[in-house]
């Protein structure tokens, strides 16, 4: 059984129409990604948001999403991947520009997010609830699996759950 089985069968059971919460990312699409989160972004993919892939590829419950590995990465042509289900390197794509344009110091892996927050990892490893908006740290975390079981269990300001 993995890290995370019984936290995401209860948030399985949990998800109402409209939810989605996928298989597992198969090695093969992890190590890719992996490699293109070096390579374009500059950072080390946290091995605790690994493990989360290999037993759910991300998940999309009430308005809060765990990224998952991207569609041109996966290859995936699912209609998940159609419907523009976040993918991981996009997302941080665009953060990273975003950073860049308003000259913040730090990088930060996004790897969930809601409308008002971001969860990840920061540059020098530690990882953080982050208010999207004004960039105000809001809850650190122990370390990367200790913020994805909160994640997965759905303790991080997931209304519905």
């Amino acid at each position: 059984m993995g890290t995370f089985t019984t936290d995401l069968a209860t948030l399985r059971r949990r998800a109402r129409s409209g939810d989605v919460v996928r298989p597992a990312a198969c090695a093969a699409q992890i190590q890719h990604l992996r490699q293109a989160v070096r390579l374009e972004l500059g950072v080390c993919l946290p091995r605790s948001y690994a493990s989360f892939l290999a037993e759910c590829n991300g998940f999309s419950v009430g308005g809060f999403h765990v990224l998952g590995v991207d569609a041109e990465i996966a290859a995936d042509t699912s209609p998940l991947a159609a419907a523009g289900f976040a993918g991981c390197l996009a997302t941080n794509r665009a953060h990273e520009r975003a950073r860049l344009t308003t000259r913040l110091p730090h990088r930060f892996l996004v790897v969930a997010a809601n409308r008002d927050h971001v969860w990840g990892m920061k540059e020098e490893g530690s990882f953080w609830q982050i208010e999207a908006l004004t960039r105000r740290e809001v809850q650190r975390y122990a370390d990367g699996d200790a913020m994805l079981h909160a994640l997965a269990r759905g303790e991080a300001c997931l209304e519905r759950i």
